[in-house]
């Protein structure tokens, strides 16, 4: 004996209410799915830069520990009117110089610098880096610091 199906009217995926209802579903799930997603490529972004500034910083503070005559004292190249530190903005130069190679396309926005050799402890040099990521998406995030800081003995008395 033959069974006969009554016959159905449009696709086989559903009735027309179902598919509006699939429609509005990925309608609202989207937007969230591309957030995540942006989230998680700059958080990416973010620890590459975090990374790539702290071994900057690094070898920075490497420079700064076997450069002679270095003057006690926080210098820094983006503030004016202070001490004329000429050995520290040539090692500044020189920091510069290595941003600049390695990190040209990890850093759109500008990196500050800071080079401070304590006056109470001169044996120290501390070197820090820092700069802002920009998000993906930058109406729904703001700009994120991101600072690297190393510690470095000075190799040499006074």
């Amino acid at each position: 004996m033959r069974v006969v199906r009554p016959a159905t009217r449009g696709n086989s995926y559903g009735n027309h209410r179902e598919r509006g209802a699939a429609m509005l579903e990925f309608a609202i799930i989207i937007p969230l799915f591309v957030l995540l997603m942006a989230g998680i490529v700059d958080l990416g972004r973010g620890l590459n830069q975090y990374f790539v500034l702290r071994r900057l910083a690094y070898e920075g503070g490497r420079m700064a520990s076997n450069t002679e005559r270095l003057e006690t004292g926080k210098y820094s190249p983006d503030v004016t009117g202070g001490p004329a530190a000429t050995i520290q903005s040539a090692l500044h130069g020189k920091i510069r110089t290595m941003i600049d190679f390695h990190g040209s396309k990890r850093f759109p926005a500008y990196v500050s610098m800071i080079t401070e050799r304590y006056v109470s402890d001169p044996n120290i040099v501390t070197v820090t880096l820092s700069t802002t990521l920009k998000p993906l998406l930058i109406n729904f995030f703001p700009a994120i610091p991101i600072s690297a800081s190393v510690d470095a003995p000075y190799l040499f008395k006074e």
